[in-house]
């Protein structure tokens, strides 16, 4: 209600003035309708009140209701004089969208000279107001349109849960203002069903000017908007012609249930291929223009299966991503599960898995012929990595990885062999960067172990990196214990024995000494020392490091090690890996093992 507009105001206004006496017994004499006693009022429809004459529009056989935008609640009515809000009536709540123009429009009003004209019309006067109007002029009728999409209503209407359907809007035009993708007519029925034995529908996306859609356990493509013949089951009758955004009869199943489970994060598209990975399969799946195969098989089969199972039985981290590197051709895979995080590399112009990365991204993309990868470290370190070529190698998100890399020598595999050297044709470029460590372990379980082998220890022979294979470092029995006779005296680094005439002392060999029954080291404090010089004419030792006093009048034993005396390194493969820890660029061209038959070993008749 509006004070002054309203009815009990015009009523009031006609009892103070004397026209009406009905309006009186209405209002004032009957206390039971407390809304229409009115404790004042003067009518206000003489002092230039603006009138909007609406006429109801035709209505259909069936109601038809509009969506709305945002809304909201109004106030309730207040008398004249109330602190409640302004003469102007009722509260409203400002909505962000209106069907309505404020705009300048010329109005015909009375006019106040020593009093309101209100009963002459023919005297009043045009006077122009900012009025709201749904027009933008008053010379063109162009009512605003706010309101969205048209519904009736369905009495056997019911929510339906598609998840192996597809729905569509109306299609986009350039050369309209309107933007139609957000129209979903359902009276257009627009939406198409896949196989549900499929499972859920869980990408889509434009392939090639098909639909690529993957399912739960299958892969599809269907042309939109294209013609589709039908006929009639066995070959006879009409043949019709037809056509709809997506038709369900022209749906391509490729061969193979394979589908990227519920793992949409491991599709990629890049120009006319498609990668996804089926983790309760254990495959990575590629798709081209000439169908669909499982590029997991070429010889990575058995280790992608058992890091998928670990996803399938994971409880909280199930993650498959993909990326793809457009400078080198490369595919990547990243595995993550409650057990284990990898990434796998693929080379897409060998067909063939490359290397296992030392990154593991949260999501990659790839623009400019070049990859990025995202890394969520903490809050507010979030990385960005940009996978070009630099002169940094094995580098991400600013943290050094070191360089592996694995190979088997296993030449007549039949044959039992002594590996005897090693020889690397490896380039440092500007000859700058450290030289690889190098493992070995054979098919017998012999082994060199970690640091043996130190790049340190390789020597340039010929344009080769070159070191004889060390023995076995695995058991103690590797070990020669030499007892050299009886120390004298030691002092600082120095070992005075009593004789080294007739004595050999292994340079490197561990210096120990006998305390009654018990081999103890012969260090003053700290890690054992060793030999490093011996003069047999003063019979004399220099060790690496201070000796303890108390090993003067004892027996002393040398321990030589193990890499020198342990067991050759036989059998019929051997495992070699080298590990790099500097990040400057460097090629390693090939691995050259030199090996001799055993001499038990009659493979070849001998």
């Amino acid at each position: 209600m509006y004070w002054g507009f309203d009815w009990q105001s015009v009523a009031k206004w006609q009892q103070t003035n004397g026209i009406a006496t009905d309006t009186q017994n209405i209002l004032y004499n009957n206390p039971a309708n407390t809304q229409m006693n009115v404790s004042g009022g003067s009518n206000r429809w003489h002092y230039q009140a603006v009138v909007d004459i609406v006429s109801t529009r035709k209505r259909t056989s069936e109601q038809i209701y509009y969506e709305i935008g945002v809304g909201g609640k109004t106030n309730t009515a207040f008398a004249a004089g109330s602190t409640a809000g302004d003469n102007h009536g009722v509260k409203f709540v400002t909505v962000g969208d209106s069907n309505y123009y404020l705009r300048p429009v010329a109005c015909k009003t009375p006019v106040y000279s020593s009093g309101w004209n209100y009963d002459t019309p023919k005297e009043w006067e045009y006077k122009t107001l900012f009025l709201e109007d749904e027009s933008v002029t008053d010379r063109i009728v162009s009512n605003s349109w706010n309101k969205g999409k048209a519904h009736v209503i369905y009495q056997k209407a019911k929510e339906v849960r598609r998840p192996y359907s597809v729905t569509w809007s109306d299609p986009y035009n350039v050369d309209v203002e309107t933007l139609t993708l957000s129209s979903f007519n359902a009276s257009q029925v627009n939406y198409a069903n896949y196989a549900a034995k499929y499972g859920s529908l869980t990408y889509i996306d434009n392939y090639d000017e098909n639909l690529l859609a993957l399912q739960e356990n299958k892969a599809s493509l269907v042309p939109i908007e294209k013609a589709v013949l039908n006929q009639a089951a066995g070959g006879d009758g009409v043949v019709s012609l037809s056509s709809a955004v997506l038709n369900e009869g022209a749906i391509n199943y490729y061969a193979g249930d394979w589908g990227c489970n519920l793992n949409p994060e491991s599709v990629l598209i890049y120009d006319t291929q498609v990668f996804f990975a089926d983790a309760s399969r254990g495959k990575v799946i590629r798709i081209t223009r000439e169908g669909l195969s499982a590029i997991s098989d070429k010889g990575l089969s058995r280790l992608l299966d058992s890091k998928f199972k670990n996803v399938v039985h994971s409880s909280t981290t199930k993650k498959v991503l993909s990326g793809f590197d457009p400078d080198d051709q490369y595919y990547y895979v990243t595995i993550k599960s409650d057990s284990a995080t990898n990434t796998y590399t693929y080379d897409v112009r060998s067909g063939v898995w490359v290397s296992e990365a030392s990154f593991i991204p949260d999501m990659y993309a790839h623009l400019d012929n070049e990859m990025y990868t995202f890394k969520y470290v903490s809050s507010g370190n979030k990385l960005v990595w940009r996978h070009s070529l630099t002169d940094r190698r094995n580098q991400f998100y600013g943290t050094n990885y070191d360089s592996k890399i694995t190979v088997y020598s296993k030449f007549d595999p039949s044959m039992v062999k002594i590996y005897k050297a090693i020889g690397l044709n490896y380039q440092r470029i500007n000859n700058s960067g450290s030289l690889p460590d190098i493992r070995l372990v054979s098919s017998e379980g012999n082994d060199t172990g970690d640091g043996v082998m130190a790049g340190s220890s390789l020597q340039e022979r010929e344009g080769q990196w070159y070191r004889e294979v060390p023995g076995d470092t695995s058991g103690s029995d590797a070990q020669h214990y030499f007892g050299i006779g009886n120390g004298v005296s030691a002092s600082g680094t120095t070992l005075t024995m009593s004789n080294l005439r007739n004595a050999r002392v292994p340079i490197g060999g561990k210096i120990y000494y006998m305390d009654g029954n018990d081999l103890e080291g012969a260090q003053a404090s700290g890690p054992l020392v060793t030999v490093s010089s011996v003069d047999y004419s003063t019979n004399t030792i220099t060790a690496s490091g201070a000796l303890n006093s108390a090993i003067s009048n004892a027996d002393i034993i040398i321990v030589t090690d193990e890499s020198a005396n342990g067991a050759r390194i036989r059998g019929r493969y051997c495992k070699v890996t080298l590990d790099m820890s500097t990040v400057l660029p460097w090629e390693l061209y090939s691995i050259d093992m030199n090996f001799e038959n055993s001499r038990p070993n009659y493979a070849l008749g001998q």
